[in-house]
């Protein structure tokens, strides 16, 4: 028996892949934020820590800032463009260059203190330790007298 793959049509593709917003970028040039892209990132969670894996090749690791500020990890950074002394046309243009900034919420275990980053090959590696959780504490009340 032979699996037979079929292109079925699916409106919603373009939206969930991003050909859509590519396309207003296009059109529309004007809308862009200051952000103009933005790197892929996976987010996994171990017993103790949180990583956080960003693909950012083609950058200067001193271009990238990482921030954390009231439970929100910050990536901010730039890649400078590579056609800036093209003396030649350019016949065709996907890589993305321009800043980028990219935020995400944490959880309370989240060790503020305990975050550590790593680069190489052009992926950076945010590791972010886990603090114990606190259990909920009751509060007595006290019936007052008049």
């Amino acid at each position: 028996m032979n699996i037979v793959s079929r292109d079925i049509y699916r409106p919603w593709r373009a939206i969930n892949n991003g050909d859509m917003y590519r396309l207003f970028d296009v059109a529309l040039p004007a809308s862009r934020t200051k952000a103009s892209w933005k790197p892929a990132v996976d987010i996994e969670e171990q017993e103790r820590y949180f990583v956080l894996t960003a693909d950012l090749p083609g950058i200067d690791i001193d271009d990238v800032e990482i921030m954390m500020s009231e439970g929100v990890l910050s990536l901010k950074g730039k890649r400078a463009s590579c056609r800036e002394d093209s003396a030649g046309e350019v016949r065709c243009a996907e890589r993305v260059s321009g800043e980028f900034k990219r935020s995400f919420s944490l959880p309370d275990t989240a060790d503020p203190n305990g975050i550590t980053a790593n680069y190489r090959n052009g992926v950076l590696k945010v590791t972010i330790t886990k603090e114990e959780k606190t259990a909920p504490k009751r509060i007595k009340i006290k019936a007052l007298s008049n």
